[in-house]
């Protein structure tokens, strides 16, 4: 495991410090678990934007939205052919028998 030295402002060093009374956890501990959560939430927002810049583009380009588009009325075609199982055929065995 690494060590870090962080220099932290007065009141943030009291919040964290109060925090770890009340939890009765390590300061140590507190850190490393919002630097954790911090950087998790950087790399989700970081792949969110990639996916949402992804999208964007795809659908400012006319064939791949148009290639899209037929293939979500493809699904929602099949979607409408599939009809849930029968109560016969829901119980017992598995139609796969």
């Amino acid at each position: 495991m690494g060590t870090l030295n962080v220099r932290l402002p007065d009141e943030l060093t009291r919040t964290l410090e109060r925090e770890a009374k009340l939890s009765h956890r390590p300061r140590s501990e507190l850190a490393r678990e919002a630097i954790r959560e911090y950087l998790e939430r950087l790399e989700r927002e970081r792949y969110l934007a990639a996916f949402v810049a992804e999208a964007q583009a795809v659908y400012g380009d006319e064939t791949l939205r148009a290639d899209a588009q037929a293939l979500a009325r493809e699904m929602s075609a099949a979607e409408i052919g599939a009809s849930p199982p029968s109560p016969e055929e829901d119980e017992g065995e598995g139609w796969w028998r």
